[in-house]
């Protein structure tokens, strides 16, 4: 099951849906939002919202 969630790109501000199955990781970034490792990118790709907040967003739904 694909899953996604919405983020807001550092440069643009539109939110951003992202596929969770692409993400290889998630780090803290200095201005307090956080970076995006994606599986097929060698450079992370920076978020506003805090590294807590997308792991958060990540975590399965509970029933």
């Amino acid at each position: 099951m694909t899953t996604s969630i919405i983020l807001h790109a550092l440069g643009d501000h539109k939110p951003h849906s992202i596929n969770t199955e692409k993400i290889a990781e998630v780090v803290e970034a200095r201005f307090g939002g956080c970076g995006i490792w994606f599986v097929d990118q060698s450079l992370p790709s920076h978020f506003w919202e805090t590294k807590e907040h997308v792991l958060n967003l990540m975590m399965p739904a509970s029933k």
